[in-house]
């Protein structure tokens, strides 16, 4: 129930964005002689919070939106009290993504179907970096999971600026993004 610090024991801290995933993820590599992974428990789902400072004098902050654990694997152990394991994580609209599906239909513009995708099923509080399309749909979830269902209209959507079709929907550090090719 209380927080655990593990700046002192973590090796590695790796955290992965890209225009081609819809969600940031990241793995922490820890060497541990308190045995946290037992008598925390670590069982996943736990949060971490952490900064990073990168060049340009930005800050990625994941204290304010958390990341959760969803596997711990890699244990080996080291030393005789001591051992080393990687924990896994996802950002909390991954998670949520894994336990949603979409049920309604949607109508209207893809830009505007998007926000209502990422507000009311995912319920995210993230910035949301969107650019304006001219393609309306009308859309049934049919039971597909909110990403999916992101996926599709992404793929339909073209934008008011540009010529070409398509979208990519993916998050970085700074925010939620829908956006098109160009």
């Amino acid at each position: 129930s209380d927080p655990i610090d593990l700046r002192p024991l973590m090796l590695e801290l790796n955290l992965y964005e890209s225009v081609h995933s819809p969600n940031m993820y990241g793995n922490l590599v820890i060497r541990d002689s308190a045995n946290h992974k037992q008598n925390a428990p670590i069982i996943g789902q736990e949060e971490l919070e952490f900064e990073i400072s990168i060049p340009e004098n930005e800050t990625i902050d994941a204290s304010k939106y958390r990341m959760r654990i969803y596997k711990v694997d890699n244990i080996t152990e080291t030393a005789e009290r001591e051992q080393v394991y990687t924990l896994h994580f996802i950002t909390k609209e991954a998670f949520k993504n894994t336990k949603s599906t979409v049920l309604t239909s949607f109508e209207g513009p893809s830009d505007v179907i998007f926000t209502r995708i990422m507000r009311d099923v995912i319920k995210t509080n993230k910035s949301l970096y969107i650019e304006r399309t001219n393609t309306n749909f009308k859309l049934l979830g049919n039971n597909m999971r909110p990403y999916d269902f992101v996926r599709m209209v992404a793929k339909r959507s073209q934008s008011s600026q540009f010529e070409s079709a398509g979208y990519l929907f993916y998050e970085n550090h700074r925010g939620i993004h829908f956006r098109s090719w160009e």
